[in-house]
């Protein structure tokens, strides 16, 4: 069965697809590449992998210390030290840290800053500095420094909770945790340092207190702020990349390769509309629905029965009749009956009687009845329109069937 869809199933079919490729991203939008999306890794959360324990010790110690949630593009001033863990990405935002986002990171740490990265992701970031976390350790590990650095004069043990280690690491790392591998490195970039750990689990709230994992972190935070010239500055927690995204919009979570295609859909709408809205080429009046040729006729019939005037339209029955026989015939359309007749029973394979007398007295009868008027009854001119329509048949006269 074929369908027609018209200008307005268009546009609705238009206007609810991108409503509806909306309400599938917002119901995949929890869907993320890490199993535990479903606690908040944030300095905000009190549960059991939240970080808002080590925050508060943080504060309790004076040290400066705050969130931040906006891009790494302008990282605070006045941050001397950034701290990102288990970074937290939708399914439909793409990589964790994008491009931009690492050469952002890189120019910055360069510059001086200190970054402590304490996450498990093979992410565009881990890659740039030549890190890969790895599940290839004990399920868990009370480790001791490797380093004699004074920082660490203090902390003995440090507790791992999980099987993350570094499977492969650059060549100037220098190892501070390790069992079989490397469980906490030092890289050096430019003026500044890279702290980092295939796990974020050694400063949740829940292994905060196992060993001495508050005092190292602790002392690894203030060596870095003190360590020139006592000159101190601000710890941020990058809740950006931790997952916090309460303030933002949808606009922001899409990122640029989505807002691209909401602009280039918003630019089709409007030329949908525009196009729909205007009128090409000069007004035409509407075209009404075609009528059955058997409309006319039977109006016409009623038309010359109610005027009684059955002899008019034997006549143009006749009339039509006598046009095509002799077209089809080949003589002149004012041929005589006689001559008429004799070539239709010809064609017939007959030139004699009884075909040449019959269409003969057909033709006679009719041009009597037009001319006796009034007098023709229904019957008559149904019978002579009857004939008229079997010659016509016989003959297999060209026009109006």
């Amino acid at each position: 069965m074929n369908r027609t869809y018209n200008r307005g199933d268009i546009l609705l079919v238009l206007v609810a697809l991108p409503m509806l490729v909306v309400a599938a991203y917002f119901a995949l939008a929890g869907t993320t590449n890490n199993s535990e999306v479903g606690e908040h890794h944030t300095s905000f959360s009190a549960r059991e992998s939240g970080y808002k324990a080590i925050y508060l010790l943080l504060q309790q110690r004076g040290i400066s210390v705050r969130r931040y949630q906006a891009s790494v593009q302008r990282w605070p001033d006045d941050a001397h030290i950034m701290i990102s863990a288990t970074p937290i990405s939708s399914g439909l935002t793409g990589q964790i840290w994008g491009d931009e986002e690492v050469k952002d990171a890189i120019r910055w740490i360069e510059a001086g800053g200190t970054l402590i990265l304490l996450s498990r992701m093979d992410d565009a970031l881990a890659k740039k500095l030549l890190l890969r976390p790895a599940d290839i350790g004990p399920k868990a590990a009370l480790l001791s420094p490797r380093q004699p650095i004074p920082f660490l004069d203090d902390v003995k043990k440090v507790s791992f909770p999980d099987r993350y280690r570094f499977e492969r690491m650059p060549d100037n790392a220098i190892t501070l945790f390790s069992d079989k591998n490397p469980a906490f490195l030092v890289l050096q970039r430019g003026k500044g340092l890279i702290f980092t750990a295939p796990t974020s689990k050694i400063i949740e709230n829940k292994h905060l207190i196992e060993a001495e994992n508050a005092r190292f972190f602790v002392r690894l935070i203030e060596s870095q702020l003190y360590k020139t010239n006592g000159k101190s500055g601000s710890v941020y927690f990058d809740e950006l990349h931790q997952g916090f995204q309460s303030e933002r919009s949808f606009w922001d979570v899409i990122g640029k390769p989505g807002q691209f295609a909401l602009l280039q859909l918003g630019l089709l709408f409007v030329l949908i509309f525009y196009t729909a809205g205007k009128r090409f080429g000069v007004a035409r009046p509407s075209v009404g629905a075609s009528r059955v040729s058997l409309e006319y006729v039977t109006s016409i019939a009623s038309l010359y029965r109610r005027a009684g005037a059955r002899d008019t339209a034997l006549e143009g029955i006749y009339l039509s009749f006598s046009r095509d026989l002799c077209r089809t015939l080949g003589i002149p359309l004012d041929a005589s009956n006689e001559e008429v007749a004799r070539s239709a029973a010809a064609i017939l394979g007959d030139p004699q009687d009884p075909n040449r007398q019959r269409i003969f007295s057909l033709l006679e009868r009719s041009e009597e009845a037009i001319a006796s008027g009034s007098k023709l009854s229904d019957q008559d001119l149904l019978r002579l329109t009857q004939e008229m329509d079997g010659v016509r048949k016989e003959l297999e006269l060209r026009g109006n069937d």
